[in-house]
């Protein structure tokens, strides 16, 4: 198998429970499941539902090292991953019930999809700085959407921003504030934190680099991309995007 970049350091396919609560990752360290989590196709075979309060995919530390692979570099990085949605999302109109897709302990960094009511889109937060999307950003019941949070201590991103979301690959809201220090001791979760506002999407194929990947061509392949591959245009629409690199 072609060797995975050391700049992945967490991928998660968040399909299935592996057994005794786990949600097994390919690189990284695993998820643990709190409450229940359904698990339904998305984009790459299944993908995970936290539908209820208290409902949640648990995951590593947040650490300053980037040696470890499940732990974030808190100067520059990006998390990515697909929804399969439940509800209709117009004109930057969500329901006042999408949960926090991810979050360091609810505060110092979170997504959020909708679920501020109206106008809210998705909303972006770390440690301080912020963005989120306008009107121009909809989608339909059970589209599939890419959705990439991007941060850059350094203010790198679309004309010196500090954080961006792309969706579909596309740059869809940055925020120029400054990022905070982040406590090692948050921790990376998925799902429901117990405020009464219940998952509408599957979410399916989670990916955590540590630089700030502004790049998302490659978000049709469930892995990483192997620099050998060339015809990714030609091969994308096959087997869903899959490929197999043994």
């Amino acid at each position: 198998m072609a060797t995975p970049p050391a700049s992945l350091v967490l991928w998660n396919e968040l399909e299935a429970d592996a057994g005794a609560g786990v949600v097994a990752s390919e690189i990284g360290g695993n998820g643990t499941i709190a409450g229940t989590v359904d698990f339904a196709a998305a984009k790459f075979n299944n993908g995970s539902l936290f539908n209820a309060d208290a409902d949640w995919i648990l995951f590593s530390q947040m650490k300053a090292a980037q040696s470890v692979k499940d732990w974030l570099n808190q100067d520059g990085g990006c998390i990515e991953f697909w929804i399969k949605s439940g509800f209709n999302f117009a004109g930057g109109n969500g329901p006042n019930a999408q949960h926090t897709f991810a979050s360091y302990g609810g505060g110092p960094m979170y997504i959020m999809i909708g679920g501020q009511g109206p106008g809210t889109g998705i909303a972006w937060v770390m440690g301080g700085a912020s963005c989120q999307t306008d009107a121009g950003v909809s989608w339909s019941t059970n589209d599939l959407v890419h959705i990439a949070c991007v941060w850059s201590r350094s203010a790198a991103l679309a004309g010196a921003k500090t954080v961006a979301i792309y969706v579909n690959n596309v740059l869809a809201a940055s925020g120029a504030g400054a990022i905070g220090a982040i406590a090692p001791t948050d921790v990376l979760l998925l799902g429901n934190f117990g405020d009464g506002r219940f998952s509408l999407a599957y979410q399916d194929n989670l990916k955590c680099w540590d630089y700030a990947k502004v790049d998302f061509s490659d978000k049709d392949f469930e892995g990483y991309t192997p620099t050998d591959i060339t015809a990714f245009a030609a091969i994308q629409g096959t087997n869903n995007g899959e490929i197999d690199l043994s």
